[in-house]
């Protein structure tokens, strides 16, 4: 259902228009076709759900109508989850207010966008929208739909020596075997929408490094920061045995199999091949597992699917109209 918001006064008479004078008589004017419009401010409250705060970038809200976009607001979210500019400061009421050019509002989408952007169009990194229906939208994650995620992983090292240190590895591919003569991709995943891209990660002792970003399961990702001096295999993933990064306190290759690690897949914002909001797992985690102690090398293991915790959704509310 489509929500009015703006109002056109006229007051017309027989012949012409009519105003009143002074003493509250009517008064005839020539006759001429002169129609005032006014556009009514729309006050439009979020109510905003396991959004974090962003370290770098910044949200925008956008009222949508056929296509086209009109900016309700930039801001950021504290982790009470209230709403604030860009300077720190509370929304009050976590609420915003404009003149609508629209008329009737459609939807609402919320995007993400780079610091310094002041331009009049969203990015493509929309990670919430919902259309209004009784002058309310439930807002959603819709980039990618969860139903049919799911995904493995393996620790190898291809990268070096065909066999040693195969712990300081992680990959997203299959291992031939039985009727499989090729490796196949571990990831069930849609190809990354406009505006994201997936990454891998591993957490050991508390320290993220990405094993890289990429749009589709199969193909070689966008990093091999840390492999060794032979050529991945065509799939996600990478070996962590060279250019230890300075700010680690543990050496190369490192030990994955300690039965305390890590293995995540996210989807991050991107935006002209950069992410906006830094180098750090982005909350959309879709995937994750604790890596067990002394796995077996190439041998699948299965990642566990969350989006409950780690999605965002909301409501956006129309308050005048």
């Amino acid at each position: 259902m489509l929500v009015a918001l703006v109002g056109i006064l006229m007051v017309v008479g027989v012949g012409g228009w009519l105003v009143f004078g002074r003493q509250g008589k009517t008064q005839p004017q020539k006759i001429q076709e002169v129609a005032k419009t006014e556009k009514l401010l729309v006050t439009v409250e979020l109510a905003l759900t396991n959004l974090e705060p962003l370290a770098k970038g910044h949200f925008e809200a956008w009222l949508t109508k056929g296509g086209k976009r009109q900016s309700l607001g930039l801001f950021n979210v504290n982790k009470d989850e209230r709403l604030l500019d860009l300077s720190g400061r509370e929304i009050a009421g976590n609420r915003f207010q404009l003149k609508n050019d629209f008329g009737d509002i459609e939807g609402l989408e919320i995007t993400i966008e780079p610091d310094g952007d002041r331009n009049s169009a969203p990015s493509p990194t929309l990670i919430l929208k919902g259309n209004f229906v009784n002058s309310t939208a439930n807002l959603a994650f819709e980039a990618i739909d969860p139903t049919d995620i799911s995904g493995q992983y393996v620790l190898a090292t291809p990268t070096n020596d065909p066999v040693g240190q195969e712990e300081s590895g992680v990959w997203f591919f299959l291992p031939p075997g039985g009727n499989d003569s090729k490796m196949r991709p571990s990831l069930l995943l849609p190809k990354a929408p406009k505006g994201w891209k997936y990454e891998g990660w591993v957490v050991h002792q508390g320290k993220t490094l990405s094993t890289g970003r990429f749009s589709e399961v199969s193909g070689p990702d966008q990093s091999a920061a840390y492999s060794g001096r032979l050529g991945g295999p065509p799939f996600p993933g990478e070996d962590f045995l060279t250019n230890k990064p300075k700010n680690l306190d543990f050496p190369f290759p490192i030990n994955l199999a300690d039965g305390a690690s890590r293995v995540i897949v996210s989807i991050e914002p991107d935006i002209d091949d950069q992410d906006p909001t830094g180098g750090n797992p982005f909350q959309l985690q879709l995937l994750s597992a604790v890596i067990g102690e002394n796995v077996k090398a190439r041998q699948p293991l299965d990642l566990i699917l969350d989006t409950a915790t780690t999605f965002p959704k909301g409501t956006a509310k129309i308050l005048t109209t």
